[in-house]
């Protein structure tokens, strides 16, 4: 009985001590993350945060822990869901990004991520000899997937987010050490910038022709371009003209320039040869061909 009579006091105490000690914030800023973003080939980026503490005796603990948590930001729909968003306006395309930990876990609050802890930055803080203030800094991820070319993304625009973090200390033993979370918040600055890729290739422009034939020989094929909408940009072929089998043949495309509609735009190269022409073949059916270049300038 006295053992048992020793142990509970003991633990007693131990619980009093914790809930005795004394602390509060005064400062925590985490770094906004600014990135230019090409949809070809995404964007990443890091942010830094620092804050600063107190303890109001040299008796309270020196080491506690701390953590971070993210909001989720103010553009979700619905809120508090992954991944957040950056957008423009009430009305405007939301594009997802990812902050992650300096682990690489996913950075966001554990209470809309099925209480997983590891959501969180975390870490120790440290109060030195008799000081009565102690300042942790760390740093955080940013991440934007590539290929995010949607009609409402106008290129050479800024899309944002304001996301909110909450600061908690606790005690080794997970006692909270605050009354309530210090808050913080910090700005994502998304740029757009002009992107174009050719999202359906051209196939091959067949002609087929006869020696000395009284009609022109036609054909053509399509293809697509997809660029950020405000886009403006050009078309050209490496060369509108050439010979196969000395059979003189011509290209054209069916526009020379456009602006991007962030969906993609539909045109055609035409190739012709002119009729009456002898061409050269030593059997009954002979073919050749060449490659052709077509260049997008933005």
């Amino acid at each position: 009985m006295q053992v048992l009579a020793k142990l509970a006091l003991i633990a007693a105490l131990a619980t009093a001590g914790d809930a005795a000690a004394s602390y509060s914030c005064s400062s925590y800023f985490v770094s906004p993350v600014i990135v230019t973003y090409d949809p070809a080939f995404g964007a990443n980026s890091t942010g830094s945060f620092t804050f600063t503490c107190s303890r109001t005796s040299t008796t309270d603990p020196a080491l506690v822990k701390f953590s971070l948590d993210s909001n989720g930001g103010t553009h979700n729909n619905p809120p508090n869901t992954l991944p957040d968003r950056v957008g423009l306006g009430a009305t405007s395309a939301r594009m997802p990004y990812i902050l992650s930990t300096d682990t690489g876990a996913d950075w966001f609050e554990p209470s809309y991520s099925g209480g997983n802890t590891q959501a969180r930055i975390s870490g120790m803080l440290q109060f030195i000899g008799t000081s009565l203030t102690a300042t942790a800094s760390g740093s955080y991820g940013f991440r934007m997937s590539a290929g995010q070319v949607v009609p409402q993304v106008q290129a050479g625009t800024d899309y944002t987010d304001i996301v909110g973090s909450n600061l908690r200390l606790h005690s080794i033993s997970g006692t909270s050490l605050l009354a309530t979370p210090f808050n913080s918040s910090f700005t994502i600055t998304v740029k757009v910038v002009e992107n174009c890729v050719i999202s359906s290739l051209p196939g091959a422009i067949q002609l087929a022709y006869t020696s000395f034939q009284p009609a022109i020989s036609n054909a053509t094929n399509s293809f697509d371009i997809s660029c950020t909408k405000g886009t403006t940009y050009s078309l050209n072929l490496d060369a509108v003209s050439g010979t196969l089998m000395d059979l003189d043949y011509t290209l054209k495309l069916s526009a020379k320039s456009s602006k991007g509609t962030g969906v993609p735009q539909s045109f055609s190269i035409s190739g012709s040869m002119v009729a009456g022409q002898s061409g050269t073949c030593a059997a009954a059916n002979c073919m050749a061909s060449e490659a052709r270049t077509l260049l997008i300038s933005y």
